[in-house]
């Protein structure tokens, strides 16, 4: 059964597995081929009015000058929700082990719900990025992180948190460039200092102006 299972993943074929399991998932969870959270949109529609008035922000966290991860004002309250409604995960042993996730569906690429620990430990959404042994890594779509975690403890998303869209944009300071190549630990600890500030409130002003590629990471 384990080889058997294992070729399924390899193909990632999600409806195979989802299927073989689905007499232990609770009803409100859907399957992801007919299920996924839609992205931000508001960047896209600012760049395509051509809007030159800035957008309110705040920075939640820096991997370097040219790669950040934003909040806009705008979708605060969605945000608030949203984090609001993941609590449901630190409900009762008996609610947390019937939405644990099934061995079988932690593969590349899967949505689940996971601890964040720098979130204060809070649930928050996620894809998983790779999978060794019982050892997932995972990507936080709301905040701009990774996270590694083992398999029991991640939790199946419910069927209300696909609604609401990817809250961590990600963005890139215009005109900067690293010199040989790659930032220096200097430079990312400057800029992770010189944002702080701009973590609690949205007194960040942001003006769209290209989209990143979608491959884009350095």
């Amino acid at each position: 059964y384990h080889k058997w299972i294992q070729s399924f993943k390899r193909q990632s074929d999600v409806h195979v597995l989802e299927m073989l399991v689905k007499h232990r998932m609770p009803s409100d969870v859907p399957s992801q081929l007919d299920k996924q959270i839609p992205l931000c949109d508001e960047p896209m529609k600012a760049m395509n009015e051509c809007r030159i008035s800035s957008l309110r922000a705040k920075v939640i966290h820096v991997e370097t000058p040219t790669l950040m991860y934003i909040h806009l004002k705008s979708r605060d309250q969605s945000y608030r929700e949203l984090r609001q409604g993941l609590r449901f995960y630190d409900g009762d042993d008996h609610q947390n082990r019937d939405y644990m996730l099934p061995k079988e569906l932690a593969l590349k690429g899967y949505l689940c719900a996971v601890r964040n620990p720098l979130d204060w430990d809070n649930w928050h959404r996620a894809r998983i990025i790779h999978v060794l042994d019982n050892s997932v890594t995972l990507f936080a779509i709301d905040f701009g992180n990774f996270i590694t975690e083992t398999i029991g403890e991640l939790r199946l998303l419910r069927a209300e948190f696909f609604s609401y869209p990817i809250q961590a944009i990600k963005v890139s300071l215009s005109g900067i460039a690293p010199f040989a190549m790659k930032w220096s630990d200097g430079a990312i600890d400057f800029m992770k200092k010189f944002v702080r500030k701009y973590k609690s409130e949205y007194n960040l002003g942001c003006v769209f102006i290209d989209q990143l590629p979608d491959d884009y990471y350095s």
